[in-house]
């Protein structure tokens, strides 16, 4: 009998695991945690979000939002949620005091998960961390697969055959 598949890393796992240095708040979206996150990436580019594919918790202290007006910063914020990102983690303290509420309202608006980060974490060591828990959920999910993909294969071909297999399966 092979066990059942792993769940993938969720942003909940990711802020309960690899943030919790850094004093996660989160912000808006509440609802929103047991999205899946494909990869932790860190950015202070303004412009990411055509660089980013969708399932990605973004991190950054808002470096390349500053100095920009507030309709600048909701648009970076419903660019990440349109692009399907998982969530934003900000840093703050370095480049901004606060979260600019624009950006808060916006991301509640395009139900966009961000986590206010009120602690030095460096970020390095946030992706490191969580992006090998990624991979390795991902290695253990092709193993998982290969070995069943074998035990249906030996019953296809037992003397069982078909049965066997589709009794294998709704066991």
């Amino acid at each position: 009998m092979v066990a059942a598949s792993p769940v993938s890393l969720c942003l909940r796992d990711v802020i309960e695991h690899h943030l919790d240095g850094a004093d996660p708040h989160v912000l808006t979206a509440h609802d929103r945690l047991d999205r899946p996150v494909g990869w932790v990436h860190s950015s202070e580019i303004f412009e990411i979000g055509p660089l980013l594919s969708g399932g990605e918790l973004l991190l950054t202290t808002g470096l390349g939002l500053a100095g920009l007006d507030a309709g600048t910063r909701r648009h970076y914020v419903r660019d990440l949620a349109e692009r399907g990102v998982a969530g934003l983690a900000f840093e703050i303290g370095r480049t901004f005091d606060a979260i600019p509420d624009e950006m808060v309202r916006e991301g509640s608006a395009c139900r966009l998960p961000i986590i206010e980060l009120r602690r030095v974490q460096p970020f390095i060591e946030v992706c490191r961390r969580a992006n090998t828990a990624i991979v390795s959920a991902e290695v253990d999910d092709l193993r998982l697969r290969t070995r069943l993909d074998a035990a249906l294969h030996a019953e296809l071909t037992s003397s069982g055959g078909v049965a066997g297999m589709l009794g294998h399966l709704a066991d």
